[in-house]
C-alpha cells in the first residue's frame, strides 16, 4: 500500500504542482488556464462517483485501478506534448476521467487491507508515503530534470510500476445486492450534514497554498521564502499523519474531526491578522490537525457512515465533494481578494469553516441517534 501510494502521488503530484506553470509556459492566458482547471474539477466531481459506483458494484477495485493507471499513462504523454489551448483541453478531459480512478479508489483499497482494529493508525502510515511522493514530485524532480515535459514523461514511465504493488492487495469484501444480501440502510441525515460540513471545510483548501502564497508575495515575501513555506506543509504532513491516525484510533474519528475543523478555522483567522511575511509560518502550525487530522478523520467517519459494501462510493464521494468545495472556495476567495483584500477573504473563509463545524456537530449527533456501527 505504501509503495503504491508513494509511486502514485509521486507521479500525479507533478500535475498538481506544475500543470498551470506548463500551460503558462506554452502561451495560454490566465483565463484559458482557469477554464481548463475548472473543467477538470467539474468533471472529477462526476467521475469520482462513477468510479466508486463501478468498483462497489463489481468488487473489482484492482481492475478499476489498473484501467485508471493505463489511462493516466496516456494523460502524461498527452500533457508532455501539448502545445496549444486545444491540446490542453483534451488533456483536461482525460485527466478529469482517469485521475479520480486512482486517487478516489486507492484509499478504499488501502482501508480494506488495514487492520480493522487500528484503521486510523494504518491509514495515517499509508497516507504519509503519499506525502513523501508529493515532496519528490514537487521539490526533487525539478532539480533532476530541466523541463516539465521531461518530468511528465518520466512519471509516465514509472507510474505503471505501482500496479505491481496494487495487485498484491486484496479487493474489499462485503455483502452487496448482487450477493443477494441487502445493504444496511444509509443514515441519510448524518450523511447529508457531514457532506455539507466537508464541503464548507474544503472551501478553505485553496487558502492553504494558492491564495496563501499569493498573499505572502503581496506582503513582500521572496520566492525563496514562499518555497520554504510550501515545503513546511509537506514536512508537517509527513510528521503528523501517523500520529493523527493513532490519535483517531484512541479518541475516535468524530473528535479528531472536531479538532481538525477548529484548527482549520484558526489557521484561516490567524493568517488574516499577519501582516509581516516573516511570521506567516505561524499559520502553518495548524496544518497537523487542520489538514492531516481532517484527512484521516474524514475517511474513517465517512466509511463508517456508508458501511463496508459502499467503501468505494464513500471514498469517491469524499473526493467529489472536496473538488466541489475547492472550486467554490477558489471562486469565492478570488473574488473577495480582488474586491475586499486578503485579510477579509481569510476571515470570511474562516466563517465558512465555522459553519461547517456546526454542521459537523449535527452530523455527529444524528449518527449517534441512529446508533450506526462506527469506526471510532
Amino acid at each position: 500500500m505504501r509503495a503504491a501510494s508513494l509511486i502514485q502521488v509521486g507521479a500525479t503530484g507533478i500535475l498538481g504542482a506544475f500543470e498551470s506553470v506548463h500551460m503558462k509556459n506554452q502561451g495560454l492566458s490566465e483565463a484559458q488556464i482557469g477554464l481548463i482547471m475548472a473543467m477538470e474539477s467539474g468533471l472529477m466531481m462526476i467521475t469520482a462517483l462513477l468510479w466508486g459506483r463501478v468498483a462497489d458494484h463489481t468488487r473489482r477495485f484492482k481492475v478499476c485501478l489498473a484501467i485508471a493507471t493505463v489511462g493516466m499513462v496516456f494523460v502524461f504523454g498527452w500533457f508532455a506534448r501539448a502545445e496549444d489551448f486545444g491540446d490542453f483541453v483534451v488533456y483536461g478531459l482525460l485527466r478529469g476521467i482517469f485521475f479520480t480512478g486512482i486517487m478516489g479508489l486507492m484509499p478504499a483499497l488501502a482501508l480494506a487491507n488495514l487492520d480493522p482494529l487500528r484503521p486510523g493508525s494504518g491509514f495515517g502510515g499509508y497516507r504519509r508515503f503519499g506525502s513523501i511522493g508529493f515532496i519528490w514530485a514537487a521539490s526533487i524532480m525539478p532539480l533532476l530534470f530541466a523541463g516539465i515535459s521531461t518530468m511528465a514523461l518520466v512519471a509516465m514511465a514509472y507510474l505503471p510500476v505501482s500496479l505491481y504493488f496494487v495487485w498484491a492487495l486484496r479487493d474489499p469484501t462485503g455483502s452487496t445486492a448482487a450477493d443477494g444480501e441487502p445493504e444496511s440502510p444509509l443514515n441519510k441525515p448524518a450523511l447529508g450534514l457531514f457532506l455539507v460540513a466537508h464541503f464548507l471545510a474544503c472551501m478553505s483548501e485553496p487558502g492553504i497554498h494558492g491564495f496563501f502564497n499569493t498573499y505572502a508575495r503581496e506582503l513582500g515575501a521572496s520566492m525563496e521564502w514562499v518555497g520554504i513555506l510550501s515545503g513546511m506543509t509537506g514536512v508537517i504532513a509527513l510528521l503528523s499523519l501517523g500520529y493523527m491516525g493513532r490519535l483517531a484510533d484512541r479518541i475516535g474519528a468524530a473528535r479528531i474531526l472536531v479538532l481538525g475543523f477548529v484548527a482549520q478555522m484558526l489557521r484561516m483567522l490567524v493568517t488574516s491578522f499577519i501582516s509581516d511575511p516573516n511570521w506567516l509560518w505561524v499559520a502553518h502550525l495548524f496544518h497537523g490537525f487542520g489538514w492531516a487530522g481532517r484527512e484521516v478523520g474524514t475517511l474513517l467517519f465517512m466509511t463508517a457512515l456508508m458501511g463496508k459494501p459502499r467503501l468505494g462510493m464513500a471514498t469517491s464521494l469524499m473526493m467529489s465533494v472536496r473538488m466541489a468545495g475547492m472550486m467554490a472556495g477558489a471562486l469565492t476567495m478570488g473574488w473577495l481578494a480582488e474586491v475586499q483584500g486578503y485579510p477579509l477573504m481569510f476571515r470570511v473563509i474562516a466563517g465558512c469553516v465555522t459553519v461547517g463545524l456546526f454542521a459537523l456537530g449535527l452530523a455527529i449527533r444524528a449518527r449517534r441517534t441512529k446508533a450506526q456501527p462506527t469506526a471510532g
